[in-house]
Parts: structure tokens; sequence; C-alpha cells
């Protein structure tokens, strides 16, 4: 799944929004990081050569990017390994409802996932793949993850006043999955890998700049 994750992040900070924590609030854009830290990973080792993926020609879109062998960054061994990692810093840096949010977030992207690939998707290293195949059915995918994403943004921000800018970042989720969904890649995506991992780095980035963006007060002069 794509902007999906970012809708179950909203869940997450309304979560951490109702615990109580004498060090503060967790920001939205680290929840961002967080249920997304696996696909980070991900395109980091597809770039260096450490995981693979290739462009298959398909008409559902949903399914034109076959990942050959990603055991390091999405099989559930390691996810569980980065969140058990991710729970001992944080609970350490900044106490225990941080650790366990953010590592609940790590978590859910195998789980998310697991629901949407076809069974290319590993439990242990690049062994026994697993996947419901909901990409199988490329419009309930699409529509899901619009789903997803607004009713999480609704979820967290109903009542607060906040209005504006939840609705802009929303909106260009929105945006970017519909032009992934109905227009074609470009040739350079096609047969460069290391560029086809390297735009939704971007991408990814520019989703948690804008999360620190919504959350961010002026400043009175």
């Amino acid at each position: 799944m794509y902007i999906g994750h970012y809708g179950f992040a909203f869940y997450l900070k309304k979560q951490a929004n109702n615990q109580k924590s004498k060090i503060g609030e967790i920001p939205l854009w680290l929840i961002f990081i967080s249920v997304q830290l696996v696909d980070f990973l991900c395109f980091f080792y597809v770039i260096f050569g450490i995981e693979r993926m290739k462009f298959s020609p398909n008409q559902n879109p949903w399914l034109r990017t076959h990942l050959e062998f990603f055991p390091y960054s999405h099989s559930l061994f390691m996810g569980a390994i980065i969140a058990l990692f991710v729970l001992l810093v944080f609970w350490k840096l900044k106490g225990k409802v941080w650790g366990i949010i953010l590592s609940i977030g790590v978590l859910s992207h195998w789980v998310i996932d697991f629901l949407v690939h076809t069974p290319d998707l590993p439990i242990f290293l690049d062994s026994y793949k697993v996947g419901l195949g909901l990409w199988q059915h490329p419009w309930i995918a699409f529509l899901a993850e619009i789903l997803m994403v607004t009713l999480g943004c609704y979820y967290l921000y109903k009542g607060s006043g906040l209005f504006l800018k939840p609705f802009i970042l929303v909106a260009l989720m929105v945006a970017l999955i519909s032009r992934m969904f109905f227009l074609q890649d470009t040739e350079i995506v096609t047969t460069n890998m290391a560029m086809r991992a390297f735009i939704p780095l971007v991408i990814n980035s520019l989703f948690v700049a804008l999360a620190y963006w919504v959350e961010r007060k002026k400043e009175r002069i």
C-alpha cells in the first residue's frame, strides 16, 4: 500500500494525543516516518543494490513494480527487529508512549502490505512469502488507499478547527496516487530501477515535510 499507510499514521497520532505524556506530543512527521520506515529502507537498499526490484509491463498499475528480493526491509522478521529497535530507542529517549506508538507504526507497514500484496511478502528474510492480493483488484485497491487516508485524517482533525493544512496534505496525496493510477510510467522509470526507487523516496520525504508543516504554529512577533 502507498498513501494508505499514512491513514494509519493519522490514527496513531490520535491515540498518542489521548495518552498523557510529560514530554509532549509525538509529532505527526515522526509517526509518518515510522509507518513508512520500511519503504524508506527498501528504496535506499534498491538504489545501492542491496535489494532488487524490476518493472513488469502490466495494465494493472499496482503490479508494475515487482519486488524480486527485499528480505531486509519487507520481511515480517526484519520488520519486527526494526520495530523492536525503535521501541527500545524511543522508550529510552522519550518514554514508553513514544516507544510503543512508533514501534506499532513500523510494524503496521507489513500488516497493511499483507492485505494488498500478491504472495511476494516474506515472513522470514526471503522465505515463506504471503499476501492477500488486493492489488489484483485495482479499483478496489485505489479506493481503499483514498478511503484510509481521508478517514484517518478526519478522525484526527475532527473538532480541532484545523482544516486547510490537513486538506492540502491529503489532497496532494490523493493527486499523486491518482497520477500513478491513471498515467503510464515514463521510460526512465521503467528502465532505471534506481530512479524508480528514488522518486517515491522523494515523494515520501515530501509528505513527512508537509506533516511537519501541518503542525507548525506561526510565531507571534
